[in-house]
Parts: C-alpha cells; sequence; structure tokens
C-alpha cells in the first residue's frame, strides 16, 4: 500500500497543496484531523451559512456495524483506540449539532445524518430527487 500511495503522491506532487491537519484549506472549507483509521486520515467540513457537510472518508467501514456499535474496529485501522474513539467523539458531533455527513461506505445516497439509536446510531439519508 505505501508503494502505490508513493507512486500516486509522485504523479501529482506539482499540484498538491500541503494542508494543516485542522484548518481553513479554502473559504469555507475546513480540514478536520480524524486519527486512528490511518496516519494523517482527513475530513472536510464544508459550510455555508447555517449549513454543514463533513466529508468524513473512512471514518467507518461498515455501517450496519460501526453504526450501532462504534466501538467496532477493523484490521485496516492503524490505531484501533483512537479511531474508535474519533468515531465516537465525531457521531456525537454531528448528532449535537445537526451537521450532514458523507463518506465512503455509507448507504445510497451516501449523504445523510446520524440520530441516536439505543447504545449508538443510525443513519438517516438525506432526501433525494431522481430525475433525468
Amino acid at each position: 500500500m505505501v508503494t502505490a500511495a508513493q507512486a500516486v503522491e509522485a504523479a501529482y506532487i506539482d499540484a498538491m497543496l500541503r494542508i494543516q491537519k485542522d484548518g481553513e484549506v479554502a473559504p469555507g472549507v475546513n480540514a478536520v484531523a480524524l486519527p486512528g483509521h490511518t496516519p494523517g486520515h482527513t475530513g472536510f467540513r464544508i459550510a455555508s451559512g447555517d449549513d454543514q457537510l463533513l466529508i468524513w472518508g473512512d471514518i467507518i467501514h461498515s455501517a450496519p456495524l460501526q453504526l450501532p456499535n462504534p466501538r467496532r474496529t477493523i484490521v485496516f485501522d492503524s490505531d484501533q483506540d483512537m479511531a474508535a474513539e474519533t468515531r465516537l467523539k465525531l457521531f456525537d458531533e454531528v448528532v449535537t449539532d445537526r451537521i450532514m455527513v458523507a463518506g465512503m461506505h455509507m448507504p445510497f445516497p451516501g449523504f445523510g445524518y446520524l440520530d441516536t439509536s439505543g447504545e449508538g446510531y443510525e443513519f438517516v439519508r438525506a432526501d433525494w430527487t431522481y430525475s433525468l
């Protein structure tokens, strides 16, 4: 995996923008450090007025398993304890602040909100309007 990542970096090195682990990337877009999955794992919070979207990358890997029990981790988390702690903190934040989330491994349409459910959480899909 490291060799593949290095090859991708080499191909795009001249177009890369180095960012801080937390902070503004562009107006209305902030990097959010999400430690535990991989070194440097980062999400991006996009804000406009009162609306926010958090693109959280690989904060979860299996919605049916990790939403009801956010402490569940996988072998791909480089620091499983940190990944679980980050997930719990983040889940609480997006529920409390009603932040829309998007990321990998989420049910269709991939955008929605979290609500508490029992001792865990559930994904509430954003409305999806399909048109041609």
